[in-house]
């Protein structure tokens, strides 16, 4: 089952969009899922409450079962480590989400980010060029943070 889920998101993203043609789906739930594991790994400790969280996020928004879930994590996990910047994936989610969806997808990360309760130095900067990479002004990556932000 693997494989065939793998055929299907690998040739979805690997396909070039035309000037104008909105990436499918499946490359917008890769490259959402890359940045998640992008800003789990920043702190160098992708600890049990983060990868929980971001399975729970994956299986939230995308309506995805636990499986499946895991599954995207496992390919999104290698476009990560094929890929030399995350700046491919911040393309996509720029050009297929409008600003709204792109700091809905910021508070996501943010997430991530406090899943264990902590915001080290390197998240910090991680989300910070991630809101650049996607064209997002800093009063959206803050209002996204207080929105998840612990109490």
């Amino acid at each position: 089952m693997l494989d065939a889920l793998r055929k299907i998101f690998t040739d979805q993203f690997e396909q070039p969009a035309s000037e104008g043609q909105a990436h499918d789906e499946n490359a917008l739930q890769i490259a959402t899922c890359v940045l998640l594991l992008e800003v789990a790994h920043s702190d160098l400790n992708l600890d049990a409450a983060e990868r929980a969280e971001l399975l729970e996020i994956l299986k939230a928004e995308f309506d995805l079962s636990e499986e499946l879930a895991q599954d995207l994590v496992v390919m999104a996990d290698e476009k990560r480590d094929d890929s030399v910047s995350y700046w491919e994936f911040t393309t996509i989610i720029r050009e297929q989400c409008s600003p709204a969806e792109r700091e809905k997808i910021l508070e996501l990360l943010w997430r991530v980010v406090y899943a264990d309760n902590q915001l080290s130095g390197r998240e910090d900067v991680f989300m910070r060029q991630c809101a650049g990479a996607m064209k997002m002004p800093h009063d959206a990556l803050i209002r996204a943070k207080l929105r998840v932000i612990p109490d």
